[in-house]
């Protein structure tokens, strides 16, 4: 029998770090609305919730989503410096759940379906690259 890929956890079980990669624990009373739908879930937008989210500000005026997992805390994803906070952060995550069908590799190819590569590509390859490192472990229960 294989054991679960993870534990069923409620948000108040779990306590993200303050810290992570320098970047500061974000629960000020302005996001606590976002908070609130990453962990509890959205039915409007199809989101279940994932009490393993935590938002973190960064440099630049960013804000990163983590993700805690048993080998420690990877970042999700983040943002351009300046950009609003908002329901598109939880639009992105249902549209990129591999549960939903999402496939990280097609990420890889262009329009044509020919491998991206090049300078001008180099930062579309390494979140790709990042995302099915991340996609991987995960399906081989390594984190």
């Amino acid at each position: 029998m294989q054991a679960p890929r993870e534990q069923t956890l409620r948000p108040s079980q779990i306590a993200h770090p303050q810290y992570v990669d320098g970047n500061t624990l974000w629960i000020d009373p302005e996001v606590q609305e976002i908070i609130t739908k990453l962990h509890y879930g959205d039915a409007t937008l199809g989101w279940e919730g994932d009490p393993r989210l935590a938002l973190y500000r960064g440099a630049e005026g960013r804000w990163i989503l983590y993700r805690e997992e048993e080998a420690g805390m990877f970042p999700v994803c983040q943002s351009r410096p300046g950009v609003a906070l908002d329901n598109r952060l939880i639009q992105r995550l249902v549209e990129h759940d591999h549960r939903r069908g999402f496939d990280p590799g097609a990420l890889l190819m262009d329009a044509s379906g020919n491998p991206l590569s090049g300078p001008d590509n180099y930062d579309d390859l390494r979140e790709a690259h990042e995302r099915l490192a991340v996609a991987a472990a995960k399906d081989l229960s390594i984190v």
